[in-house]
């Protein structure tokens, strides 16, 4: 499954015309202003996305919603991470098929509970965590990215933890999570950290932004890693600056928020960047969140 990143300048560009190319479904949620902050879409007709409060975004929620109809109709569902999953939150969801999907889930009470990985099989009705990816850091770590290829390979990232990035792939499904070592991957900055959801995937290439602006690459499925500065300073937070994109292997675009707003391209898979002409003022990016992927 190729997926891409619809940054929210493509959004507002389109804005205007949005009774032409878009039309308002119901996720079926029954909660006021409960958003969608991330989407898994398995083929034309399969769907999953995750929710969040709209109102308090920090609020914990656990919940998605499913589409079998290619987006026209969602029925939500409750993702019960068991014992003590009031101090969970969701941060990522990865489909498979309409029955099979991971979310990646962090403690938003430090010290007190430790996050991971959890899978379900039934559509949702339940969900099993996956304990070899340990995440047992319970200072540092937090998981913040799941992906899944297919039904045995995947990926998930989390915040530095002891020293280095904490990255697992495995090739069974998550029955089995091997962390990836500290000599695959270049060491962190100071303070360095990822964000919630913030990844794009083609084939078998990964990237994911950090709050230094770099931009962390593998081109086997997560097994090793290189690291590129981008022309941004943070890739979320309070002060995202931009985001980023890519529709191929080597070429991608990464937009940065600033007075005038910047554009740049790369070839090269993200190693560089190249400035390009971009004709929109600053007033016309949205803060939304980090990335949505189609």
């Amino acid at each position: 499954m190729k997926k891409f990143l619809l940054l929210s300048i493509c959004l507002t560009a389109f804005n205007g015309f949005s009774q032409t190319f878009w039309t308002a479904k119901s996720t079926g949620f029954s909660e006021v202003s409960r958003g969608l902050d991330d989407i898994s879409i398995v083929d034309a007709n399969v769907i999953w996305a995750k929710a969040y409060d709209g109102v308090t975004t920090t609020n914990a929620v656990r919940q998605f919603t499913r589409s079998l109809d290619g987006g026209n109709t969602w029925t939500p569902g409750t993702i019960n991470l068991g014992t003590n999953q009031s101090l969970l939150s969701t941060s990522c969801i990865s489909a498979i098929s309409a029955t099979t999907a991971w979310v990646s889930a962090y403690s938003n009470n430090a010290n007190t509970v430790l996050g991971g990985i959890w899978k379900t099989t039934d559509a949702g009705v339940t969900w099993t965590k996956q304990t070899t990816a340990l995440f047992n850091n319970t200072v540092d770590s937090f998981p913040n990215v799941v992906h899944f290829w297919d039904a045995n390979n995947g990926f998930c990232q989390g915040d530095p933890a002891s020293g280095f990035f904490e990255l697992y792939t495995t090739t069974n499904g998550g029955t089995n999570w091997t962390r990836v070592s500290s000599v695959d991957i270049p060491n962190p900055l100071s303070g360095e950290y990822g964000y919630v959801h913030n990844y794009e995937v083609n084939s078998d290439i990964i990237w994911f932004g950090t709050n230094k602006g770099r931009i962390f690459k593998s081109t086997d499925k997560g097994l090793t890693w290189t690291v590129s500065q981008s022309p941004i300073t943070d890739f979320g937070g309070a002060t995202v600056s931009g985001s980023f994109g890519f529709k191929d292997a080597n070429n991608g675009l990464l937009v940065k928020k600033s007075t005038p707003p910047l554009l740049y391209n790369t070839t090269n898979g993200g190693t560089t960047w190249t400035a390009v002409t971009f004709n929109m003022d600053a007033s016309s990016i949205r803060n939304t969140s980090y990335n949505h992927k189609i």
